[in-house]
């Protein structure tokens, strides 16, 4: 049941994504990735912060730059510090408690949470709790559009 569970929450995320990314228009790369099922039994990346499992990368029908992963992060740690990008971000939280960092804010993070957050702004997420924390990530650039600009460079 949890993995199942685990299952829907990934695909409730990016199928998010993907009814942004619809308003970017066709896709001009012939070769988007396949459509497809990526196990949670897949051997994932480890980290001294805990797990990584890639799902997809690259271009989709209406995406480049797409990301799409699940950590696993030991108590106490985050994978980096808060940060920011170009690309546009949903996170759902699927398992433990911690932190969210939202534009210089700190809420708490709990299971079933999902955030989003827009290009350029600075977030991040701390397991803050006693157990590993589960987390899945949707991040990508639409095609037919250029990236967001960096606001912080237009200053």
């Amino acid at each position: 049941m949890r993995l199942a569970r685990t299952g829907a929450l990934l695909l409730v995320s990016f199928a998010a994504g993907a009814a942004l990314m619809a308003v970017a228009g066709p896709a001009q790369d012939p070769k988007p990735i396949a459509s497809g099922v990526v196990p949670w039994s897949g051997t994932p990346e480890v980290f001294p912060w805990g797990e990584m499992r890639k799902a997809f990368t690259g271009e989709s029908f209406a995406t480049k730059k797409l990301f799409v992963s699940s950590f696993v992060l030991k108590a106490g740690m985050e994978v980096h510090p808060p940060h920011r990008h170009a690309q546009e971000e949903f996170m759902t939280m699927v398992e433990g408690s911690g932190t969210w960092h939202l534009d210089g804010k700190e809420i708490p993070a709990k299971k079933g949470d999902v955030i989003y957050v827009a290009p350029w702004l600075k977030h991040g997420l701390k397991n803050t709790g006693e157990t590993s924390l589960v987390y899945f990530v949707a991040q990508w650039n639409p095609k037919g559009m250029e990236a967001a600009a960096d606001p912080e460079k237009a200053k």
